[in-house]
Order: structure tokens, then sequence, then C-alpha cells
């Protein structure tokens, strides 16, 4: 009688192993569907997109599809670059945030811009929730012209461009590490991120014009 207790006793214990092992794969499988996070490049390519609207001292244009039907949509006006991710509202790129300083996303005379994307995988699908943007930025408030160089963090918009907004800027000037800043910041703060709210500072600052 008592083998027979100790050997249900032994059984019983193979069987919560095996549920624990059942249940603690699952949890894995889980995580590994919905937690895992990496970056995807692409190029803005300002010859690939299409011209919505012309100003008298920019233009704006619509990039579609450039990582899984989420589109770009970038506006130029006095100096300063707008851009924002998502659909544009009535054919029109909405209102997007820039700069203070007079800025660029194009390097020199280059019309292409490389654009890091923040995604996390739910399922087979990888879902963007943040993109990271260097800006040429310059100024002359000083007396002089500066020049430096800010990664814009954004948050991606989920239907339209108008629910997509800076979350952070980093100056890439005066932090040595500041592309791994940008994705902490991309990783922290995109998804929640309130766009009524100013973005943020991430690091030191200083060196760059904002």
């Amino acid at each position: 009688m008592i083998e027979r207790t100790r050997a249900r006793g032994r059984a019983g214990i193979g069987i919560l192993i095996g549920l624990a092992g059942l249940i603690a794969a699952g949890g894995a499988a889980a995580l590994a569907a919905t937690g895992e996070v990496k970056s995807i490049y692409t190029t803005i390519d300002l010859k690939s997109c299409k011209t919505l609207q012309k100003f008298e001292d920019g233009a704006s244009w619509y990039c579609p599809g450039t990582i899984d039907g989420y589109d770009v949509l970038l506006s130029e006006g006095d100096l300063r670059f707008m851009v924002s991710y998502g659909k544009p509202v009535d054919g029109k790129v909405p209102h997007a945030q820039t700069l203070k300083s007079f800025n660029t996303i194009f390097k020199g005379n280059s019309d292409r811009a490389a654009l890091e994307w923040r995604a996390e995988r739910r399922g087979a699908v990888w879902i963007p929730y943040a993109t990271i943007l260097r800006y040429y930025t310059s100024s002359d408030a000083s007396g002089q012209m500066v020049h430096g160089q800010v990664l814009v963090v954004s948050k991606v918009g989920v239907a339209t461009g108008a629910d997509s907004c800076h979350v952070a800027y980093v100056d890439s000037r005066a932090n040595k590490d500041a592309n791994a800043l940008a994705r902490k910041a991309a990783d922290e703060l995109a998804r929640t991120f309130d766009c009524l709210k100013e973005p943020v500072i991430y690091g030191k600052s200083g060196r760059s014009p904002m």
C-alpha cells in the first residue's frame, strides 16, 4: 500500500512537472511572439515620393509604403523639415513638428535619408511604434553659424499622420552613444507618449542647435 501511494505521488509530481513545462513553454512562445523588438532600416528617397502641395518657400510629399504600408509624410518650409508617419488626411500632410533651428533631413546635396524604425513582433508581423531620423541643424543665434546633428525620435501614427509626433531629441554631437540613446528613448517612451506633451531631451545637449 505504501509503495502504491509513493508511485502515485511520483506520477503526480511527473504530471505537475510536465504541466509546468508546458506552461513555461507556452509563456516563452507568447513572449517570443509579442516581446521581440528590432530595428528595420529603410530609405526616404525624395525622387520616389509624390508631391502633394507646393508652397512659396517649400513643398510637401507623400512617400507611400516605406515599411509594411506605413507611409512617410514630408513637408518643408522656412528652411525646416517636418516629418510624420501614417496616412495623409484628405490628401494633405497634417501639421507636423520640426526643430526651432534651421534643419534638413538630407545631407549635403543628397535627396535620400536613412530612416530607422523600431518595431515589435506581434505573431508573424512586425509593427513599428517609433522612428529615428537624423536632422542636420544650423543656427546663427550666437552671431556665427553653428551646425549640428540631432536624432529625432518620433511616435508612429496608428492610422494617420495626425497621431504621429516627436518624442525625444538626442544631440548626436554631445553623446558618443547617440544611436543607442535614441533607441532607448524610442523603446521606453514612444508607445505610451502623449502627443500633447513637449518632446524630451535625452542625454547630454548643447553641442547641436535644436
